[in-house]
């Protein structure tokens, strides 16, 4: 009987759809956010259903960009700065590469002084990039893509320096980044 009814065999007719309790909730959800959207309003649950974000945790996320592994988070959930830390990889010992140590030192030393982030050596030998600069209101995630753009534009011209000294001592490297000597 049912193939004479064109709304019994749609899954996305209002009949199905009233069905399925969960699709309802998420579009009365959604419907009941004020517009534009502001980074960290809403979430997106496992089951794939959106609900409000009742909490200040911070919005975290990752990305790759020239090959390099980058973290964020929007701290404070609405209300906090972008910050981005990306992983260059390690600096090498001197006796494997006393003018890329050097060169790493000076890259550093180079950008201590900007206003929105910084290269640094960890403890533990990471060369990161640190970067960090407060979203514009309200805080959508355009204003979340356009000011990450911005924060590696203006550091890009580091990065790509980095970038060519890092590509030629990948021999040196292991895959998780630890010297191989």
């Amino acid at each position: 009987m049912s193939e004479n009814n064109p709304a019994a065999q749609d899954p996305f007719s209002q009949n199905s759809a009233r069905n399925n309790s969960s699709v309802w909730k998420t579009l009365d959800t959604a419907s009941r956010q004020s517009l534009p959207l502001e980074l960290g309003s809403i979430e997106l649950t496992r089951e794939g259903l959106i609900q409000p974000r009742g909490d200040n945790r911070p919005v975290t996320f990752s990305f790759n960009y020239h090959n390099y592994l980058f973290a964020g988070e929007l701290a404070d959930g609405q209300k906090g700065r972008l910050r981005l830390v990306g992983n260059l990889g390690k600096l090498p010992y001197t006796v494997e590469s006393p003018e890329g140590r050097s060169f790493l030192r000076q890259l550093t030393a180079a950008t201590a002084a900007m206003p929105h982030g910084r290269f640094i050596i960890t403890d533990h030998q990471d060369v990161q990039l640190l970067a960090e600069e407060t979203l514009p209101e309200p805080r959508t995630p355009v204003s979340f893509m356009a000011t990450a753009a911005a924060l590696l534009l203006e550091f890009k011209p580091f990065l790509d320096l980095a970038n060519d000294f890092f590509l030629n001592t990948k021999h040196l490297q292991g895959p998780s980044g630890q010297p191989t000597g």
